[in-house]
């Protein structure tokens, strides 16, 4: 076998195997939304964080909730970000799945004047193995800032 394959062969199985452990770390938690929220072309990292925490921020006032997500921020075909989020019950014993997602998928909309898509999650294999293996082509993707950290060590699986 010659060098270069060798190289090849031993890059290959070193994004497998980063691919693996993204995916059994997104496992780790019970994850209640998948949501992709598209970006204007000339958006870039620093303004996906940014819109997100104010349409976390409006939102979760809104709808009285506290939230909890990590993501990825991706160019590919255009800048957009792959959320998976959860949140805590609230007073009125809602969670992301009870609450109406059109709600969140219009003010994102009307915030950053693009579409929103969000999925509720009734099987995270599925969610985990996407983010995984789909969405994180590394020099087209980075990782959103996780928003909320007690949340999501109250909300680990294992």
């Amino acid at each position: 076998m010659e060098l270069h394959q060798r190289k090849e062969k031993r890059k290959k199985t070193r994004k497998e195997k980063l691919r693996k452990a993204n995916k059994e770390f997104l496992l780790r938690y019970n994850w209640e939304w998948f949501c992709t929220l598209n970006l204007q072309k000339e958006s870039d990292y620093p303004m996906a964080e940014s819109k997100l925490k104010e349409w976390r921020i409006n939102m979760g006032l809104k709808n009285h909730i506290l939230i909890a997500y990590m993501g990825v921020y991706n160019t590919i075909p255009q800048p957009h970000i792959h959320l998976l989020a959860l949140g805590k019950q609230n007073r009125f014993k809602q969670t992301l799945l009870t609450l109406n997602h059109k709600n969140w998928e219009n003010e994102w909309s009307s915030l950053t004047k693009s579409q929103a898509v969000i999925v509720p999650i009734y099987e995270r294999e599925g969610v985990a193995s996407y983010i995984a293996n789909k969405n994180l082509p590394w020099d087209k993707s980075e990782l959103i800032q996780p928003y909320n950290k007690r949340l999501l060590v109250r909300a680990m699986v294992n």
